[in-house]
């Protein structure tokens, strides 16, 4: 992977967590980004895809955002959408081949 797909991130509590950036999502006029834990084992239970949106910033810059997480309900349909994402890329892949 390339060294630009890594985020660390800062929580309200000053932790910080270093995030796999995976993909970007436009859903109904929202953008959400699609992440895994970069610094949590694969076994672990806090191990899976995060999903956060991208909200805009306070105007400072041009490309001000924040991203803030999403409640459960819309986390569960921006993942079956991605999911459906990926298992659609994988199968235009193999009927190329």
């Amino acid at each position: 992977m390339e060294e630009n797909n890594y985020l660390t991130i800062t929580d309200e509590e000053g932790n910080s967590y270093e995030l796999e950036y995976l993909d970007t999502m436009e859903v109904e006029g929202h953008i959400y980004l699609v992440f895994l834990p970069a610094d949590v084992d694969e076994d672990d239970e806090r191990y899976g895809i995060l999903i956060m949106e991208a909200l805009p910033g306070d105007g400072d810059g041009d490309d001000d955002q924040y991203l803030t997480p999403v409640p459960d309900e819309d986390a569960e349909r921006i993942y079956d959408l991605y999911m459906e994402r990926i298992f659609s890329e994988e199968e235009e892949e193999d009927e190329e081949k």
